[in-house]
């Protein structure tokens, strides 16, 4: 999944088309589902995204998506607060292994 901060390039669809090809060969196993990816973007031109992804043998989906300062009523309880996100994300990294990377990198 990949997450930008700009409308949709369909340079972003080789790019996701890259990632899944090595997320293929390099970690999926013979028993796992087809690897999907998503890109997320503020605004998108269905014509291009469609013409962009014409020719991928990958499933990837665009979408968009809007910024709000205050979770809506209905999706309270269904998505995590931001303290859970970040307490899955350090776990996420602690278990495959990243944190000595991270703590490099942040220095």
């Amino acid at each position: 999944m990949e997450l930008k901060v700009v409308e949709f390039e369909p340079e972003f669809a080789g790019k996701m088309n890259f990632y899944l090809e090595l997320l293929d060969e390099q970690e999926k196993q013979q028993d796992d589902n087809p690897s999907i990816g998503i890109i997320l973007c503020p605004l998108k031109d269905n014509i291009e995204v469609e013409y962009a992804l014409r020719s991928s043998n990958k499933p990837i989906g665009v979408s968009e998506y809007k910024l709000t300062h205050k979770l809506p009523d209905k999706f309270k309880g269904k998505v995590p607060t931001s303290k859970e996100l970040k307490q899955m994300l350090t776990k996420a990294i602690h278990n495959a292994g990243l944190s000595d990377n991270i703590k490099d990198y942040q220095s």
